[in-house]
Parts: C-alpha cells; structure tokens; sequence
C-alpha cells in the first residue's frame, strides 16, 4: 500500500476550484454516475472533469505524491519524493512538500520548506487562511513538530499551534474550532488516544471530550486509513483497521458524533465480515469519500477480485443509528486506491 500513489486526492482539495483548473494523472479512472444528490450540495459543478491532466504543473520525479491541498491560489503537493521538475524543464531538489501557482502552474519559490519524512495529509483550515499538515516528519525549518504542523496564509509554520503525535498521522479533518486527526499513532502531546485524536484549531491543545479508541487492530501497527467529516462538521466518518472501537464491534467504518462538547459512538454500524465473499479484504481498505451533500460515504480497497468487498467501491448511506448495508457495489476488477465525490460523479482512482 505505501508504494502505491494517492490519486484523486487533488480532487478533494481542488473541486471548489474552476473547472478547468483541475488537473490530475492517474493510472486508471473510472466514474460512476449519481443521481439523487440535493440540490443544496456544497459542490456544484453539473459537469466531470475534462479527460485530459494539464500538463503546465510541476512534476515529481520519484516516489510518490501522497496529497494535494489548495489554499488562495496555491496548491500543495505532499508526498514521499524527493525531486520535482518544472514546467521549463528545470529539475530541483525539493523533498516532500511543495507548491505552485493554480492559474499559472509556477512553483512558488518563496515557499521551500526542509522537511525529513515523508508528508502524508494536507488539510485547508475552513477559512481558508491555513494549512494542515500530518505525516511521519520529525524536523521542519530546524524546528521538530513531532508529525503534525499547522501553516499560515503565507506557508509559514503557525508557532501558536503546538501538537505532536508518536507514530504516522495518515489523514486529517477540520472545522472552524478543531482539527480532527486520524492514523498509527497511540499518543498525541503525551496523551493516549489510539488511532483518533481531536485538537483545538489555533492551540493545538487535545481535546479530552474526544476520546474514542480504536482497539484490537486487524492490520499490525495501522490503526485508522482516512476521516472525512460532514459538511455542518457535526459527525466524523473514520475508516479504520481495528475490530472495535470503545469496546463496540464496528467493523472497517464508524461513524462518530461531534456535535457536542463530549464525543459519542454512534450505533451506525458496516457488517463488513457478513456482506464479504470468501476474502474479508478489510485490512486492505484504502480510502473513503463523503458526497458534498454529506448523505453518503463511499469506501474502496483491494482484494484479489472478490465482491461485493475487495477490489470494489461500495457506497453507504450517513443517516441513521443502527446496521447500515451498502446501498450499492462497484466491482473493479483490481485495487482501488482513492476516491473523490463530486455532485456528478464518484471518482475512482487504482490499479484496475
């Protein structure tokens, strides 16, 4: 899996941006229509998005782009790579994370961050004035953020906002008061929180009503994939690898309820071992996407080529507090990798 590209993860930062503006290359893209979508879905494109990738952007070289963010007029590129060539041929050493210009595809020179590891998730503050980064680095600018940091408007390291995690930050989501993360870890600034985290948006201090345990993982030390949160902000949707979390059986999805001061499981629930095949496939879940309306989440994986589960797309509805199955599933044949949903097409990025 950590060989493998995060596609479409550009989508998810850039679809608020025009159209035309969104450029993405991917080894395989399938889209599925959707129908039934509101009207008041907070993207509105009535359109896919063109065929072709632009070709006036930086490209990376080796290893790999793990994610994509816009902020303004500048879009994030984070990854595991370690060269970036640009749109007059020049090639420059730029490890892990860079930016350039939407309209222009220009690298910004002002922003040349020196990171030691790899940069695994990029998250926009809602306002739009910041940046949210999580991985596996340990050093920044001769400063240490232990794997996560917070940027400001300029691409700066927000020093106000002070947080650390003890192993990888894979994913991460924000409102206007607090930042959401999700990954390996089983601490954050000395405080024990398996896999899930919730932090104060400008301290970065943890938040001790959101304390929900991701237990007895399936998958070694990887504990929870991707989170996404409902448009209002007000429910968490975590794909994870363990079997239970708070001590509840809530296989591969679970959806949280963040409402309120105190964090609470909800009873929704995937009987993912009961709807698989003859593989369970859920230790190679890869990525998931919540609509822009918020009324349903996909998840995609890999596995051998074995519906409904592995190798599939399967899309749940968000409502509800009990036993949720998929409304439908997408065979593809081969691994998925990474999804984005618009309010026309689902996005599927992978090796099919």
């Amino acid at each position: 899996d950590e060989s493998e590209t995060a596609m479409l993860t550009t989508l998810r930062s850039s679809l608020a941006a025009p159209i035309v503006a969104v450029g993405l290359i991917v080894s395989g893209l399938f889209l599925i229509g959707l129908w039934s979508l509101n009207a008041g879905a907070a993207v509105t494109h009535g359109t896919l998005v063109p065929e072709s990738p632009r070709s006036d952007v930086p490209l990376v070289l080796d290893g790999n782009v793990r994610a994509h963010a816009q902020v303004g007029d500048r879009i994030f590129v984070g990854g595991d790579f370690q060269q970036v060539e640009l749109i007059d041929g020049t090639v420059i050493t730029q490890p892990y994370l860079f930016a350039y210009d939407i309209d222009t595809g220009v690298l910004d020179p002002n922003f040349r961050p020196v990171l030691n590891k790899l940069v695994r998730a990029l998250e926009p503050t809602p306002a739009g004035d910041g940046l949210y980064v999580g991985g596996l680095f340990t050093s920044w600018d001769g400063a240490f953020p232990m794997r996560l940091a917070k940027l400001d408007a300029q691409g700066n390291l927000d020093t106000t906002f002070s947080a650390s995690a003890n192993a990888r930050v894979q994913s991460i989501a924000a409102r206007n008061d607090a930042v959401f993360i999700g990954g390996d870890f089983t601490s954050v600034s000395g405080v024990s929180r398996l896999g899930l985290a919730a932090l104060d948006a400008l301290t970065g201090a943890v938040d001790p009503g959101f304390a929900i345990d991701v237990e007895s993982g399936i998958n070694g030390s990887q504990l929870v994939k991707t989170i996404v949160l409902t448009g209002d902000g007000s429910t968490l949707f975590v794909l994870h690898y363990g079997s239970t979390i708070e001590g509840e059986v809530r296989e591969a999805v679970a959806k949280i309820d963040v409402s309120g001061p105190t964090a609470t499981l909800s009873g929704w629930n995937v009987p993912w071992s009961a709807q698989q095949g003859n593989r369970l496939c859920w230790a190679k879940l890869r990525d998931m996407a919540i609509s822009p309306d918020s009324s349903f989440i996909v998840v995609g994986g890999q596995g051998a080529d074995n519906p409904p589960n592995c190798d599939s797309v399967l899309k749940y509805a968000t409502a509800g507090e009990s036993t949720v199955n998929y409304s439908w599933s997408a065979r593809m044949y081969s691994s998925v990798f990474s999804l984005a949903v618009s309010d026309t097409a689902i996005y599927v990025g992978g090796h099919f």
